[in-house]
């Protein structure tokens, strides 16, 4: 088995999460990208925020392969991830 993504979806979250790239939080509430990958021949799924999935696409652009430690991206845009909460919750209003 080799090791590389699985899949990668667009959700809402419904408890907090911690973020793989950045490790700030992801409220529960928060649109966020949920990520299934095999690492060692294991199965493992990782949350990231929708900023960060970009943020990342740009400092590996061009890289075939790459890896990164938990933490090693920063958070591009702080203030968007409780803007995305609010919005969330407003689309869940009747």
């Amino acid at each position: 088995m080799s090791d590389g993504q699985v899949s990668m979806r667009r959700r809402v979250t419904r408890k907090s999460h911690i973020c793989v790239w950045c490790e700030w939080e992801i409220p529960a509430g928060t649109r966020c990208h949920f990520q299934v990958y095999s690492y060692d021949g294991h199965l493992s799924n990782a949350y990231w925020h929708e900023a960060c999935v970009e943020d990342s696409y740009e400092v590996f652009k061009g890289q075939a392969e790459f890896e990164f430690m938990p933490g090693d991206g920063e958070q591009p845009f702080p203030h968007l991830t409780l803007i995305d909460r609010e919005l969330c919750a407003a689309e869940a209003q009747p």
